[in-house]
């Protein structure tokens, strides 16, 4: 039985809804009746269908419709009413199936009962769920600024209309993210969870799907979340987006207009009715037809918003209003087990798989883009090495907030006076320190995630030959040559030794629109290598300086410009590299991307690759992380106003992963930090805090857990092949290392006990993170 306020609210949707009814009175036809099954079910259990009746043909104002089903059987009479030029009324019919049935209809100027036959074909029992994923930050920031009873009020508005905080950080920012805060970015949403109780939703919302990098995918799947919603856009209503590492996610596709403001939740319910019916009628379901075509389909959509507004009350009563009046559609606020038990009825393998491509295209960036990717690569090494050595730090009795690389300087064992060079990088490596003097110094073999002590008589520095006003400016070093062009101080030649192999195109190398050199200055410095200090001019940069380096014992050339003028924009620097129709890859955090060329404004974390037949170059801006490669090889760089740095490394041969990787990491600074001498000898004169089995694997970061319950090693494997590896002791020995996931919350997944260490699996190209408990200083 309809209620009195159920039959005036379904009498008042109607009204509105049959605005969108197709047929239109003629003048003079015959008079005929239409029924049609509708989206609308009624409660409690949903088997009472709205049927919508359209009389046409007839002139009278009103008219009684009586409806029959098998063997006359007086299923309910409607009344029907005139509006707008046509007659039309409802009524609730029991339909779990396809079925007939009879009308007859009674009105003045009909003679006698116009009686039809109708088969009647129900509609779907449409689910709607409404998620309403909001970016955590902003939605901290709203509640922290309210009174504390308002933010008890809000909150609970929040809850109720299914709001959650999105795991996905914003899009815009990601390329720029080093690995960890990429692989944490669901961070923000958990401290909402523990700050404000709002919890984190388990379906992320992904609001600019052509952003969305692998590693995001990864970070994703990495925290728990199995679930994505997005914009209408191409592809299938419904994918599986999987990562390199093979993790999945199951991302559903908000139809068009499927989001509450479009749909008006929080208006009058017969304007969301005719609204919803609308948009139903128009949307594909996320689960597939019934089998049987006798019983009545099921279907879901999902509406889907990233924010909110202060009427979100409005639209959470009209949706409770809603859910009391039908069974069907029915509307879900948040409710993920409901989509989850909905989709389990979809066979797995019947879901098309998208391998996620690294963002290929994007817009230039702006000069406050590659200011603070400047900052960031600056602040790097000290930044590092303070989350890297602070648990050492304060096993050494030091508390936290004391300078976490000064404090292991002083213990380590020594009397005599030197540097501790520190290496928060995941390779051994032997490059370039500014130590004493301000003089560039030759250190090796310092340990991944470690340091060496230098002792400071080894590091006094040869006396440096400098030739002026070069006339033939070049260097030459036992692997590298290095010419510049005469007239724009680009480099015209970059060739490596013995083999004569030109890697420069014809335009050259660090060029710069209309340039022209002034002075070359050449450097010699025993036990380094060579310097060309290229003094330059141009019309938009006046004065500017370029110095090329190449070592005597590392595989790479060093490129600063200094634009001694700052106007504000960005510089333009162009590599012309003689490899056609390149294939391209860079890192991207967590992760890698490979294009065929040309490729726009791709940012680059640590390193790109370009590769042509065979060949590679190796090629890292320090301050300039976004770079396009065009179809003849040429990198074309843009870069902030001042200084800005660049390596470039070549091989006659295809490169992996592990050795970009390698060259990538080799471009981050070594930390020096100066002892006076007579340390406590706690500490060993060199070691890694920890340590892995194998070469082509990294530990991506090591920080202390933010429950302060140990360490948290995240380690990715650069082999692209499932394995195992093991994690030992180093400086540091742990009694255990649990799995976590990447926001460091315990997992049920064990770590095999091993000498000195734990072994476990890890997916190719996975990321994977571990809690180190009971760590004590180990004792050679």
């Amino acid at each position: 039985m309809v209620t009195s306020g159920r039959r005036e609210f379904l009498s008042s949707l109607t009204r509105l809804a049959v605005g969108a009814w197709g047929w239109r009175s003629v003048s003079g036809a015959a008079p005929r009746v239409d029924a049609e099954a509708t989206v609308f079910y009624g409660q409690p259990d949903g088997q009472a269908n709205l049927v919508r009746f359209v009389v046409t043909g007839v002139d009278a104002a009103a008219a009684r419709l009586r409806v029959y089903g098998r063997r006359r059987r007086l299923l309910g009479t409607a009344g029907v009413l005139r509006s707008q030029g046509r007659m039309y009324g409802e009524l609730w019919l029991p339909i779990d199936r396809e079925r007939s049935i009879t009308t007859e209809l009674e009105a003045p100027g009909v003679r006698g009962v116009l009686r039809a036959q109708h088969r009647l074909q129900p509609r779907p029992r449409w689910t709607i769920l409404w998620f309403t994923v909001a970016d955590p930050r902003g939605l901290a920031e709203q509640l922290a600024g309210a009174a504390p009873i308002a933010r008890a009020v809000r909150t609970a508005t929040l809850l109720e209309a299914g709001v959650r905080g999105n795991p996905l950080g914003a899009p815009s920012r990601t390329p720029l993210l080093d690995h960890l805060a990429l692989l944490r970015m669901g961070e923000q949403a958990l401290r909402l969870e523990t700050g404000y109780g709002v919890p984190v939703s388990p379906v992320a919302f992904i609001t600019h799907p052509e952003t969305m990098i692998p590693a995001a995918l990864q970070a994703l799947a990495g925290t728990g979340i199995r679930y994505a919603v997005r914009p209408a856009g191409p592809g299938e209503s419904l994918e599986w987006w999987e990562a390199p590492d093979q993790s999945r996610i199951l991302v559903a596709q908000v139809p068009p207009g499927g989001d509450p403001e479009s749909l008006r939740f929080g208006t009058d319910s017969a304007a969301m009715g005719r609204q919803i019916e609308q948009w139903l009628a128009e949307t594909p379901s996320l689960l597939p037809q019934t089998a049987r075509p006798s019983t009545i389909p099921r279907a879901l959509t999902v509406v889907a918003a990233a924010s909110f507004d202060e009427d979100l009350h409005l639209g959470a009563a009209a949706v409770r209003r809603w859910n009391a009046s039908y069974a069907y559609p029915k509307i879900l606020a948040g409710a993920v087990g409901e989509f989850e038990a909905h989709l389990d009825t979809r066979s797995p393998e019947r879901v098309p798989v998208v391998r996620v491509p690294a963002v290929t295209s994007s817009d230039p960036p702006t000069a406050l883009e590659l200011r603070l990717a400047g900052d960031r690569h600056a602040a790097s090494a000290s930044a590092r090495a303070a989350v890297v050595l602070e648990p050492l730090a304060e096993l050494l009795g030091h508390p936290p907030g004391t300078a976490a690389a000064t404090a292991v300087a002083n213990a380590i064992e020594t009397d005599f006076p030197g540097h501790l060079v520190i290496n928060t990088t995941p390779f051994r490596r032997t490059d370039v320190s500014t130590l004493t003097a301000e003089r560039p110094q030759l250190v090796t073999d310092i340990p991944p995630l470690g340091y060496a002590f230098i002792v400071e008589r080894a590091l006094e520095p040869l006396p440096v030959r400098t030739e002026h006003a070069v006339s033939s400016p070049f260097i030459e070093t036992a692997g590298l040559r290095v010419a510049l062009d005469r007239v724009t101080g680009a480099i015209a030649s970059l060739a490596t030794l013995p083999r004569e192999r030109e890697w420069s195109g014809t335009q050259g190398l660090n060029t710069v629109r209309g340039s022209i050199l002034q002075r070359v200055t050449r450097e010699d410095i025993p036990g380094f290598g060579k310097r060309l200090i290229a003094d330059r001019w141009s019309s938009d940069l006046g004065d500017f300086r370029s110095v090329m380096s190449v070592y005597d014992s590392l595989p790479w050339i060093d490129i600063q410009n200094e634009v001694r003028r700052d106007r504000g924009a960005t510089t333009e620097y162009r590599f012309a590299l003689d490899l056609p129709s390149p294939t391209v890859r860079w890192e991207t955090p967590a992760g890698f991307g490979e294009w065929r060329a040309p490729v726009r404004h791709v940012a680059h974390l640590r390193w790109l690759a370009v590769e042509s037949e065979g060949a590679s170059v190796l090629f890292r801006g320090m301050h300039a992380p976004w770079t396009t490669v065009r179809s003849n090889g040429t990198i074309v760089s843009p870069a902030p106003a001042g200084r800005s740095r660049y390596r470039l490394a070549v091989a006659d041969r295809p490169v992996d992963i592990a050795e970009c990787a390698r060259f990538g990491w080799s471009t981050e600074p070594l930390l020096p930090v100066p002892i006076a001498g007579r340390g406590s000898g706690l500490l060993p004169r060199f070691g890694s805090l920890v340590t892995l089995d194998q070469p082509d694997a990294v530990i991506l970061g090591l920080k202390r857990a933010d429950d302060g319950n140990g360490m948290i090693a995240y380690i990715q494997d650069l082999s692209g092949v499932d394995r195992y590896l093991t994690l030992g002791h180093g400086l540091l020995a742990f009694e255990e290392a649990r799995r976590t996931d990447l926001l460091e919350r315990d997992t049920t997944e064990k770590a095999t006990a091993v000498p000195n260490g734990v072994a476990f699996p890890i997916p190719a190209h996975a990321v994977v993170a571990f809690r180190l408990v009971g760590i004590v200083l180990r004792r050679a």
